[in-house]
């Protein structure tokens, strides 16, 4: 899931880590050779009270495997560089 993250989501932000995973569920077995599907929904999005020039996108997770049936959430914030009001 972590491999899936990066790959389409996460490599393509300014990231600048994560303080950790809020929420994680494993919700049924992942089998040898199941094809995978991530979903990624952004939950929250907010300036960082502390530094300003930083955000905290929080996003939701959802690998299923090829029939539809969820497998694993996962809801945790990653910390990205803002892009400042002129639009750089």
């Amino acid at each position: 899931m972590m491999r899936m993250l990066f790959d389409g989501f996460i490599g393509r932000t300014a990231s600048l880590g994560s303080p950790g995973v809020n929420e994680m569920r494993w919700v049924a077995p992942l089998r040898p050779g199941d094809d995978l599907t991530l979903d990624v929904d952004v939950v929250e999005a907010r300036v960082s009270k502390s530094r300003p020039e930083t955000g905290i996108v929080t996003f939701k997770g959802t690998i299923r495997n090829a029939r539809g049936e969820m497998l694993c959430e996962m809801e945790s914030p990653i910390i990205v560089s803002r892009r400042d009001s002129a639009g750089n």
